[in-house]
């Protein structure tokens, strides 16, 4: 019997899949080579190109129409269209449109049946080491006469990250009639000018201070005028208007005979702008060092595998993976949610992906925050939050507690579990003597927090992604037992290292007790896996519907043998629900636990991959890929954004575009899950064991910068 119909009468019963299989549907999105593509898709705006480590991005997407974003403002849409004797179209309503994405680079090419035998090619890049992007285009078929008309205008100011957050393409595809090629009530209050061939915009609430300002330039002679937007349907009607309460910024350009490509640079300034010599002047240099950059993220990682989807995925997680750093720190998500949040899975693709400055810049920033001092002594809920949560005088904010980008949040378990992870993958000097000292203050925090009784079994307090609406009033738990055994299990190691023998020792027993207590009290053997929790009063009753966190960080933290991961795993297939995906593989929804609100059960990506991860550290190949494939088709192919690695699919959950926990865990499980490279370098071991899924004929990988990655890296001692 498929699992798929099995409704599971094992140990009291487990759910019917929600939704049957269907017969795959033909892709939104199709894959050639690294390219991710798509001819005549509807969309606007669904593809974000992410600045260079920046608070910007422009967003690009099916149609070639561009929107640009620079913290806290939305600074303006380019269009452009095609003009032959009088008679202009813009090139976002062409009869055929092919875009295709790749590592941060858009192109489209371009034909309509008004213009027979013309053909444009136009590609669109964010700026290598500025803030502002870079568009060429190239005409094939143009006559005398031709020419191109372009505008660039419509800016406005948001709060902070609300700006990324309200722009998302996943969020905006929840709106009616969501894909809108120009907002005519962006445009009042912006003050454009033209003065020679610059153009300037200065968005409303910026003239004052100058916040921001925005100036562009074509490579192409061009006659700039300041048109009225009112006007905009129609470019051969905008390129004849003049300016009113409706500014935008209009030119237009003579197509060059030959060869050579026209080029548009647009940059923002916060303040007064610099020497505009650096980018404007030098279009085709700003061009080349963004597909420079572009190329090098493309190589990062390259898989080659008889799955064309799968090996145009990971190149896109390459570009996703860059796009959630600001430096020093990775942000919770490159688009919703960029703003920097320690822990919450961010670092673990980081780390796998080869960018281990990266994760030791992180590494020090937050652990030049941790409390070093004692300081608070006894738990004390907060009454004015009802008593659910810690008050700012509780031992939880004592010694041991990172106080930078935390919030109420406990994720510092997460935060340093991926330093764990980083560590072992680099055998790096610098972050082991960092991460010694931090992680002892750390695990004595987390016994004083989680384990006052002393009993071994921790409780999960708001640490991980599911947890914001669920408290386990005291309870023990697998999950934070199992971030406490792999801590005790690494500051053993790191204890030998320094030549501690009794330290180790005492870290070691710390970690055999954790393991056997979380068993003794958690283990189910007539259902082969971890319950929920044990309540910490009066019945001390045991909840055995237990989520995917309980069932997948047991195994990732090396808790249980190989016949317990077996069967803890199997309990995901009868016990949870399972969702087949149209496209292929399936998801696994987090928990069973209602109400259905949020945190408490969603089908998230991440934690499908990190699910899948376990299976393949379990040993079993098949299941792994289907969940890794339900996951990476289904976002990165079948859903709003082309590559995008979402927090969950728009059609059953929030959304939510290159979410960074969902990114770090594909990444982590391309590496270390379906190709088996699990580094171990302090203890001088690397297992390489390779689980791909038994319908490929052959599979390997090319990694001609992975490789180069490690040794370029200062202190990747191996």
């Amino acid at each position: 019997m498929d699992r798929r119909e099995f409704l599971g009468t094992a140990a009291g019963g487990g759910l019917a899949f929600s939704q049957q299989a269907k017969q795959a549907p033909a892709p939104k999105y199709e894959a050639a080579g690294d390219w991710i593509s798509v001819r005549n898709g509807d969309r606007f705006h669904n593809r974000p190109l992410y600045g260079a480590n920046r608070p910007s991005a422009v967003l690009a997407g099916d149609r070639p129409h561009l929107h640009y974003l620079h913290t806290p403002f939305a600074c303006g849409r380019f269009l452009i269209a095609f003009e032959r004797q009088g008679r202009a179209r813009w090139c976002h309503d062409f009869t055929e449109i092919v875009a295709g994405y790749r590592t941060g680079l858009m192109r489209w090419k371009l034909r309509d049946d008004a213009f027979p035998g013309v053909a444009l090619q136009l590609e669109a890049l964010p700026l290598a080491d500025a803030d502002g992007f870079v568009l060429r285009l190239e005409v094939q078929g143009a006559l005398p006469g031709d020419a191109l008309i372009w505008a660039y205008g419509g800016a406005l100011k948001l709060r902070g990250s609300t700006l990324f957050w309200a722009l998302d393409p996943c969020t905006i595809a929840k709106r009616p009639s969501p894909y809108v090629p120009f907002a005519l009530e962006d445009c009042p209050g912006n003050e454009v000018s033209v003065a020679g061939e610059f153009f300037h915009l200065v968005p409303p609430l910026a003239r004052e201070k100058r916040e921001l300002v925005v100036m562009g330039r074509s490579s192409a002679a061009s006659r700039l005028l300041v048109a009225d937007a009112a006007a905009w349907r129609n470019p051969a009607d905008l390129a004849a208007s003049q300016g009113s309460a409706t500014p935008v910024v209009c030119g237009r350009t003579a197509i060059a005979d030959g060869p050579a490509p026209t080029y548009w640079v647009v940059q923002s300034f916060h303040g007064s702008p610099g020497n505009p010599e650096t980018h404007l002047l030098r279009p085709e240099s700003c061009w080349q060092a963004g597909l420079a950059r572009s190329e090098a993220l493309a190589r990062r990682v390259v898989v080659a595998t008889p799955d064309p989807e799968f090996n145009a995925a990971v190149p896109a997680a390459n570009a996703a993976i860059d796009g959630c750093y600001y430096p020093p720190t990775y942000v919770h998500g490159a688009m919703a949610w960029n703003a920097p949040y320690v822990g919450w899975r961010s670092v673990y693709g980081a780390t796998a992906f080869g960018w281990h400055q990266n994760v030791l810049a992180e590494a020090r920033h937050y652990l030049d925050s941790q409390t070093k001092q004692p300081a608070y002594t006894h738990a004390q809920p907060d009454p004015g939050k009802k008593f659910c949560v810690q008050s700012r005088e509780s031992r939880y904010y004592g010694q041991g507690r990172i106080q930078k980008d935390h919030g109420m949040y406990n994720m510092q378990e997460v935060f340093f579990d991926e330093l764990i992870h980083a560590w072992r993958w680099t055998g790096n000097r610098d972050l082991e003597k960092a991460l010694a000292p931090a992680l002892d203050l750390h695990l004595a925090w987390m016994k004083d927090c989680f384990d006052p009784d002393g009993d071994g079994v921790y409780e999960s307090y708001i640490n991980v992604w599911a947890s914001d609406n669920v408290w386990y009033s005291g309870g023990g738990t697998a999950q934070s037992s199992a971030y406490a055994y792999a801590g005790h299990t690494a500051a053993a190691h790191l204890a030998e290292r320094a030549g501690d023998a009794a330290r180790a020792r005492a870290h070691r027993d710390l970690a055999a007790r954790i393991r056997e207590a979380t068993k003794k009290s958690l283990w189910i053997p007539e259902r082969g896996h971890m319950a929920e929790y044990r309540e910490a009063l009066h019945h001390q009753r045991r909840h055995d519907a237990a989520c995917l966190y309980t069932i997948f960080l047991p195994v990732d933290a090396g808790m249980l043998s190989a016949a317990e991961a077996a069967q803890t795993l199997h309990y995901t297939e009868w016990g949870l629900e399972r969702i087949p995906r149209p496209a292929g593989g399936e998801l696994c929804y987090t928990s069973n636990w209602q109400p259905f609100i949020w945190s408490v059960r969603q089908p998230d990506l991440a934690d499908s991959f990190h699910l899948a991860l376990a299976y393949y550290q379990a040993g079993l190949a098949d299941q792994g890929w289907e969940l890794l494939e339900g996951g990476f088709r289904t976002s990165m192919f079948h859903s709003v954004v082309p590559g995008g690695l979402e927090c969950e699919p728009p059609d059953l959950g929030a959304g939510l575009t290159d979410f960074a926990d969902t990114v770090s865990m594909f990444a982590r499980t391309v590496v270390e899950g379906l190709y088996g490279f699990r580094p171990d370098y302090p203890n001088g071991a690397v297992l390489l064991a390779p689980l791909f899924p038994r319908h490929w004929d052959h599979a390997s990988i090319r990694t001609p910068d992975f490789s180069l990655a490690f040794e370029r890296t200062a202190g990747v001692d191996h």
